[in-house]
């Protein structure tokens, strides 16, 4: 089942979440890239992580991005384990918020004040993501990435926020304009930057 705050704030406005969500680096995934490379005929296949549509060792690679903190982890992991492969790979993603601009830090600040119980700020703790005993090991990336913005690029990137889409429409206005305040002040180029984390995982 859907996390309540995923499943009502990411319906409201998916055209919304498209714009303000942007590309990740290609270090980050240049492996997919490689397995379309060494396997044309592989189909990629988007699913519900606990209830995967394969058969019991019939896939080389389960991978999420900016998604596994919404999902119930004990029942993840276990249905990794089901249909992968031995020495096949769980790779999951994320973009870590940095500040290093003062403005960016403005924004997130914001952030923090709406989102405090959000599941996905540990993502980057070992003991958050505990693998079922099939798997083995960890390997950690990480690769800054920075996106260039416009004011409708930023006000986009926080709308989409599922703890924003779910507030009522008047605290979402009020939001709106604390974040355009924010942005009328800001050095331009407009830029954020955000660190991508990579963890892979193998089945033994």
């Amino acid at each position: 089942m859907p996390h309540p705050v995923a499943l009502a704030g990411f319906s409201t406005d998916p055209e919304r979440y498209e714009a303000g969500r942007r590309e990740y680096p290609d270090e980050a995934v240049s492996m997919l890239r490689v397995a379309g490379e060494f396997s044309p005929t592989a189909h990629l296949v988007a699913s519900a992580a606990e209830r995967l549509p394969f058969a019991t060792a019939s896939a080389s690679m389960v991978t999420a991005a900016q998604a596994f903190h919404w999902f119930d982890a004990e029942q993840a992991w276990a249905e990794f384990a089901r249909v992968l492969r031995p020495r096949g790979a769980v790779a999951l993603v994320w973009n870590a918020r940095l500040r290093e601009a003062r403005w960016v830090d403005d924004i997130w600040r914001v952030m923090d004040r709406i989102e405090k119980t959000a599941p996905w700020r540990h993502h980057d703790q070992p003991d958050q993501f505990d693998a079922h005993p099939a798997f083995f090991g960890v390997t950690r990336h990480s690769f800054r990435h920075t996106v260039p913005m416009d004011e409708g690029l930023v006000l986009a990137r926080v709308m989409s926020v599922s703890h924003v889409a779910i507030l009522s429409l008047g605290e979402q206005a009020d939001i709106a304009a604390e974040i355009a305040a924010i942005v009328e002040r800001a050095e331009r180029p407009l830029e954020i930057t955000y660190r991508t984390d990579l963890m892979i995982r193998r089945r033994r």
